[in-house]
């Protein structure tokens, strides 16, 4: 049972915990005269390891005791993100991910890796179905790493040496506005986000969500073409699931409504903009925003999927509709300019009992899951899908498999 572990003795350097491409030692694995190694090449075959954070500056070699091995990567906007371990099981690597979260690396998530290039999950359990292996859905869910083991919280390294790890600086709750304001929502988080989690933008802003997240958003807008513009710049620094987003009076309403407000309501009244301030405004161009009625060229993309190849056997009960003929409501669970994070298709991939179906909708991967003959079915849907970790799902509406635009999908929706 390559999911076991061994406990030792407790003694200076020695073992205390040994798994199946991971260890922990009772000493500093990584000292100055043996710092962590930064872009090291990486073992032949399939391999998975579990990424602990992402760091604006280098942590300092002692940052993760006794953990081996550690290693550092550069990433293309400058940061570096650590992982840790060379599992060959993916079910073993989910465990030390579901220990470490446990220990308060709240975005820990799985990577894979083959023969150095880091590739999706999806694309490893191809690998591994074509090697005749299949992941063990009743695999054990904790490797037994607790609190105990010599490794550290994640709040010591927040409230450690490293400046990379600084909580952000949040200007106004968002429920705090008046008016009406376009936005750039950056990321949710269960706890206060850092400097790095949000690459330095300011202003930032908050809105406390009944899950008990909090959703982080950056600028106020009231000229769409600026906004546009700047949503090109987030999603360059690596928030590549950043999105436009409106409100008015503190409230969350559709971007499309929004819009129609500021152009034929004359007593809408327009929160004062505070536009985003990046830390490199000069040395950055920002792309330019493509303004006439050219259709966007049709991309392609690796599908992300869940191993579920069809919706299930509709009846009366269940609300599930067995085609998009005439009206479906269906649950979003991203959007996206390019391929799905990593850390979003793992919970893509935990998502039972419908395949995830992506459409390409005016230069974004839209990804859905459901279809339903009414909006109370795929409401619920959409409560389970947030309580795996998708939290900015929710319910949309297609007509004879088209997506509709906010204004009339509300309209079916208010029904």
């Amino acid at each position: 049972n390559t999911t076991s572990i061994t406990t030792f003795n407790k003694t200076p350097g020695g073992r205390t915990v040994q798994l199946d491409g991971m260890e922990i030692i009772g000493g500093n694995a990584y000292r100055d005269d043996k710092p962590i190694p930064l872009d090291a090449k990486m073992p032949d075959g399939l391999i998975f390891r579990v990424q602990v954070g992402a760091f604006r500056n280098l942590l300092p070699n002692n940052t993760f005791r006794g953990l081996n091995p550690i290693n550092a990567q550069t990433t293309e906007s400058g940061s570096y993100r650590y992982t840790v371990g060379n599992f060959r099981m993916y079910e073993l690597a989910t465990a030390v991910k579901n220990d470490v979260r446990n220990l308060g690396y709240s975005d820990a998530f799985v990577v894979a890796y083959y023969n150095g290039k880091r590739i999706s999950i999806s694309e490893a359990t191809s690998l591994l179905k074509q090697e005749r292996k299949s992941i063990n859905a009743n695999a054990p869910k904790t490797a037994g790493i607790t609190a105990n083991a010599n490794i550290p919280k994640a709040s010591d390294i927040v409230g450690g040496s490293s400046t990379s790890s600084v909580y952000t600086v949040v200007t106004k709750e968002l429920e705090q506005t008046k008016n009406l304001l376009f936005t750039i929502q950056v990321g949710v988080y269960g706890k206060a986000a850092t400097r790095q989690n949000l690459f330095n933008l300011k202003p930032v802003f908050t809105e406390a969500l009944s899950s008990g997240m909090y959703r982080y958003t950056a600028g106020i807008y009231n000229n769409a073409e600026k906004l546009l513009n700047d949503k090109k710049r987030v999603v360059a620094l690596g928030i590549r699931d950043a999105f436009v987003a409106a409100y008015l009076n503190g409230k969350r309403i559709p971007f499309g409504d929004a819009k129609r407000m500021q152009a034929e309501d004359p007593s809408i009244r327009m929160e004062n903009e505070n536009p985003i301030v990046f830390p490199s405004d000069n040395d950055y161009s920002a792309p330019p925003v493509q303004t006439n009625n050219t259709a966007t060229p049709a991309k392609s993309i690796k599908p992300v999927s869940n191993g579920v190849k069809n919706y299930p056997a509709a009846t009366p009960e269940n609300g599930v509709k067995a085609n998009e003929a005439g009206i479906s409501f269906k649950v979003q669970i991203g959007a996206f300019g390019s391929s799905v994070p990593l850390e979003m298709e793992e919970k893509f991939m935990a998502i039972p009992s419908w395949p995830i179906e992506n459409k390409q909708i005016n230069g974004l991967y839209v990804f859905n899951v459901g279809n339903f003959n009414e909006a109370g079915f795929a409401q619920k849907l959409k409560e389970e899908v947030k309580r795996l970790g998708i939290t900015d799902a929710f319910v949309t509406v297609y007509k004879d498999g088209k997506k509709l635009p906010p204004a009339e999908a509300y309209e079916y929706l208010a029904r």
